[in-house]
């Protein structure tokens, strides 16, 4: 038995453990509004974005680059298939698209709620690329990432967001580059 399928079996009752919108009087639950999801970023929890925040531009140490995804969930099952597509408006491409089948984690405040983070949205700007200006940060610094999300959890619920944010260079940069060469002036 698959360890995906031993999860299923586990995700059976009522609830947010037990998956989908529910209003199980026998529980007490009351998750039975439309299922939601909303961007935000964390790498090891959930912190929400709002349109125009300024998202890192993170230099991973395998020598590539990532944005942290997650998400916040309402009133869907225990499983999700997360896919999120990061696309640089300004420069005219996407620069990310991730697929990951998740557990999502249930918030301790709110049973009708659950979060996942932690989720790399690896760069790629290959296509990108204009003479000197070859990275993430020379490419995506300072200008405008829409980022797009769909989750499906087991039921077949599906919930989607979107939201615009800055790229911007990482704090901790090791690398030395000068950001936002790619940015017309």
């Amino acid at each position: 038995m698959s360890l995906l399928s031993l999860l299923a079996a586990c995700a059976t009752g009522p609830g947010p453990l037990g998956g989908g919108a529910t209003n199980d009087t026998a529980t007490g639950s009351s998750c039975d509004g439309e299922p939601t999801v909303v961007i935000g970023t964390g790498e090891n929890f959930y912190r929400p974005l709002e349109e125009g925040d300024s998202i890192p531009l993170i230099y991973g140490p395998q020598g590539g680059w990532h944005i942290w995804e997650a998400v916040e969930v309402q009133n869907m099952g225990a499983l999700g298939s997360v896919h999120f597509v990061a696309e640089a408006i300004e420069v005219g491409g996407v620069v990310s698209e991730t697929r990951n089948r998740v557990g999502l984690i249930p918030d301790e405040d709110n049973e009708c709620m659950s979060h996942f983070f932690g989720i790399y949205g690896y760069l790629d700007v290959d296509d990108l690329e204009d003479g000197a200006c070859n990275t993430p940060p020379e490419i995506l610094a300072s200008t405008e990432i829409c980022i797009f999300v769909d989750i499906t959890d087991e039921h077949g619920d599906i919930a989607e967001d979107e939201l615009c944010v800055e790229a911007m260079q990482w704090a901790q940069d090791p690398t030395g580059i000068d950001a936002g060469c790619g940015v017309a002036d």
